[in-house]
């Protein structure tokens, strides 16, 4: 398993104060590779250009509701891509409908943190997610 300040995450929010608060509570955790989309047509161009390199991204955090390609459907462009399937996508959202978040996670999201958050949850989402995951590997 990765440990965290080994990970490679992508941020994407159109609210840069959104970024940056979700750069804040990474670095708390020691990761400091972390790459930033303002929107989703960016982070998909990010993807892509990841997904032919040696390394893709570990984690995505992305917002829902964002100009041009959404969250929702960066997400299912990136659960259908082979290459970048497997990544863990986290959907952080001011989107609080159950029926919305239980499409995302229908269409693969593996969490889903709503707007505003506390930074220390959003760490601790993640830190349970990891040990989830190191457990059934």
């Amino acid at each position: 398993m990765l440990k965290l300040p080994e990970l490679k995450i992508l941020v994407v929010d159109d609210f840069m104060m959104i970024r940056i608060l979700l750069r804040a509570s990474l670095n708390e955790l020691g990761v400091t590779e972390i790459e930033e989309a303002q929107d989703g047509d960016e982070a998909w161009a990010k993807l892509q250009k990841a997904a032919t390199s040696d390394r893709v991204y570990d984690f995505i955090f992305s917002d829902w509701h964002m100009p041009g390609l959404n969250g929702y459907q960066l997400l299912q462009k990136v659960r259908g891509n082979p290459r970048l399937q497997d990544i863990p996508f986290f959907m952080v959202s001011a989107e609080s409908e159950p029926r919305h978040i239980m499409d995302a996670i229908r269409a693969g999201a593996d969490e889903f943190v709503t707007k505003p958050f506390v930074p220390r949850a959003l760490v601790e989402k993640m830190t349970h997610f990891l040990n989830k995951k190191n457990k059934t590997a």
